[in-house]
């Protein structure tokens, strides 16, 4: 009860986050032709899965910037060297911000998918928050701090500074590649193969050496 009461007491102390110039995610910058997420060691876990997954990420959406971005964790699927397939269903944020904002209008939504982020950022990316709390916010209440975060570089979005690796990039409307089956953390497998939407990666940022959790 004591971790509990303290989990508690820290998910209602949000903490705004910081903006930095710098941090560890940028050692590395890569833009362009240098963009090519094959040479990252991302497994096939199981036999029957639609094919190699990177992540889990923790995808950073645009809303309407009365606050931060927002954060929700989602499996990816690597499609081939500029693509990944994202399972996004309505009833999530990151779903709903692209259905109905983005893709009802016929724009691209710039996102940013980040890779070994804090703890903090990835309990409160899962978090079961409305769509007007940041997580943001809440990794820095369960910090105890605030979380530093630096702009992306093509992007107009922020993401964690410590993070290992980042993707920036956008998902546009009406397109659809299938993505899935994969099996999930509950032992089942989730979804069979069906048409989802694409995240097309134009840069990456990432630590030396980075560690592809």
């Amino acid at each position: 009860m004591e971790i509990i009461n303290e989990i508690v007491r820290r998910f209602s102390n949000p903490i705004k986050p910081v903006l930095v110039k710098s941090g560890p995610c940028k050692e590395n910058i890569l833009k362009g032709n240098e963009v090519d997420l094959l040479k990252l060691p991302v497994p096939r876990f199981r036999s029957f899965d639609g094919g190699r997954y990177i992540g889990p990420g923790i995808a950073t959406l645009p809303e309407t910037r009365i606050q931060m971005d927002q954060l929700g964790m989602y499996r990816n699927m690597l499609h081939d060297s500029r693509s990944i397939g994202w399972l996004i269903h309505p009833g999530t944020h990151g779903g709903t911000i692209f259905y109905q904002k983005y893709e009802a209008r016929g724009k691209a939504m710039p996102m940013a998918l980040v890779i070994g982020s804090s703890p903090a950022c990835a309990l409160a990316s899962q978090s079961a928050v409305t769509p007007y709390v940041d997580e943001v916010d809440i990794a820095g209440g369960l910090n105890g701090k605030p979380v530093e975060l630096v702009k992306c570089e093509t992007i107009d979005l922020e993401v964690p500074a410590t993070a290992e690796i980042v993707l920036e990039g956008e998902v546009r409307p009406n397109e659809r590649r299938d993505e899935g089956p994969f099996g999930e953390f509950t032992g089942y497998r989730g979804s069979e193969k069906s048409p989802r939407p694409v995240f097309h990666v134009n840069c990456i940022t990432h630590r030396n050496d980075p560690i592809l959790t």
